[in-house]
């Protein structure tokens, strides 16, 4: 049966149930489990207590502890919220798009669509089993003809539905005295949702609406952080890095503080319009792993595909070495030569180490033009939770900004500069240099307008880049 969630309708994910109790429970227990529920309340919804980070043995002990025991033979549950933000319904026929064409039922629906049909069934059943409710939070009032044409599709998929119409915020403007809306912030609206259901998802997933986000790369973010994880437990002591080290540096030890920094990372790319089918290229040194990388982002077989903020300077390359899981590359585990993207501002004597893969490498890490946004975000409850505590200014509301945050853009947002800001959040993205994960690292633009609206000399052949990496770090990153 279909799960509906409508605007009007008590929702059954948010709406808490009142606590069973048996009858035969004695009064000083129910004393007792009144002032530890009462004492938990208080804690986490006071705004004082909830703005200070915890100690970080107090954090991970209250994480711990409300974690549910898995056993590790059988699939993983994955509750997800899944989050698109638009701010038009037609295009307007600006940045290469054609003005009147409707972008909720051909941008916006089509993405959602690709989106569901390749997490649902799950693409690794015997690891992760996905359940999943889509929000939208619209610049605009979704019609009731529309809202049945949503729900038909996600019918299929056993889809909770709701949607948050005209939420753009609206702000006195200092330089004309006047209320308006602020349209670029509608990008910051998804937090809102994402802080009211801390507690009733896994997975939480905001995307622009034309950002083709796949359950390939859903599985892949999953079991680079179930690894990162695993890797925190083992722990290693202290800061790795001094100054000097940060550009050369490539297998020092690793502090929990800086796995806790970490997060799978993501390339927008673009099909190169008009090109043909072609061949891919064949690995040396006798792997048979011929590339694709088309297919699994974008769902078409041996295209091109161009990143325009994204290149061989964008990358530090360095070993992480995680724990051995065999249910992992046919029980081979995670190759360890990872790529890692810039943090701008980063201050490179307490940063993670990695040895530039180009001489040209964005030692300031703040260049737009390398510095990869990614137009979205994935993360777990755990992210959320550390994010919030750690973030300058706060990640979830009450925001700790001027304004809340609404004069803020687009890319602070949901580009990246908050999340992966030194001064913000500082989160270091981390992308595999094993080919089949690397290509799940891709994401794909499905309005493919960049290639037609900015210069031709940002754009960067994605499989020659790769096999830059991949050639460098052989030569250069060694066991």
């Amino acid at each position: 049966m279909k799960r509906r969630l409508h605007n009007n309708d008590p929702d059954p994910i948010s709406t808490p149930h009142p606590p069973t109790i048996i009858n035969k429970t004695s009064t000083i227990w129910k004393v007792l489990l009144i002032f530890i529920s009462s004492s938990l309340f208080f804690f986490f919804t006071s705004p004082q207590l909830r703005d200070i980070p915890p100690p970080h043995s107090l954090y991970n002990g209250l994480r711990s502890a409300f974690k549910q025991v898995h056993d590790p033979s059988e699939p993983k549950k994955i509750k997800i919220l899944h989050v698109i933000t638009s701010l038009t319904e037609f295009d307007t026929g600006s940045r290469g798009t054609d003005k009147g064409a409707s972008r909720l039922l051909l941008k916006l629906l089509p993405v959602l669509l690709s989106t569901l049909s390749t997490l649902i069934p799950s693409p690794s059943p015997q690891k992760f089993v996905f359940e999943v409710d889509v929000h939208l939070v619209l610049g605009y009032t979704l019609s009731s003809e529309n809202v049945e044409i949503i729900e038909q599709i996600l019918a299929q998929y056993n889809v909770g539905l709701k949607y948050w119409n005209d939420a753009v915020p609206l702000a006195l403007d200092p330089q004309t005295g006047t209320v308006r809306p602020i349209n670029r912030s509608l990008a910051r609206q998804y937090r809102f949702l994402f802080g009211e259901n801390i507690n009733n998802y896994d997975l939480f997933s905001a995307w622009e609406d034309d950002m083709g986000i796949l359950g390939g790369q859903v599985v892949n973010f999953l079991e680079i952080v179930d690894a990162i994880e695993a890797a925190k437990k083992e722990g290693s002591e202290g800061k790795e890095g001094s100054e000097g080290s940060f550009g050369k540096d490539y297998s020092g030890k690793v502090s929990a503080e800086q796995y806790d920094k970490m997060i799978p990372g993501f390339i927008r790319v673009e099909m190169i319009e008009g090109e043909t089918e072609r061949e891919g290229e064949e690995e040396k040194e006798g792997d048979k792993l011929k590339y694709d990388f088309s297919k699994e982002c974008c769902k078409k077989s041996k295209k091109a595909l161009v990143a325009w903020e994204a290149s061989i300077d964008s990358f530090r390359l360095r070993l992480l070495q995680f724990p051995h899981d065999e249910r992992q590359n046919n029980g081979k585990g995670i190759s360890p030569l990872f790529a890692l993207l810039p943090v701008a501002g980063q201050k490179e004597k307490n940063e993670l180490g990695g040895i530039w893969a180009s001489e040209n490498g964005n030692r300031k890490n703040g260049d737009p033009n390398t510095f990869s946004q990614q137009a979205g975000i994935l993360a777990t409850k755990a992210h959320l939770l550390h994010l919030n505590n750690t973030c300058q200014g706060g990640f979830l509301p009450p925001f700790r900004m001027k304004d809340g945050g609404v004069w803020n853009n687009v890319e602070f947002w949901s580009g990246g500069f908050q999340l992966f800001g030194a001064k913000h959040c500082g989160m270091q993205r981390i992308i595999s240099l094993e080919a089949e994960r690397f290509k799940k690292s891709l994401i794909y633009h499905t309005s493919n307008n960049k290639q037609f609206t900015i210069g031709k000399e940002r754009m960067v052949d994605v499989e020659g880049m790769y096999q830059q990496l991949a050639a460098f770090g052989k030569k250069h990153v060694s066991m």
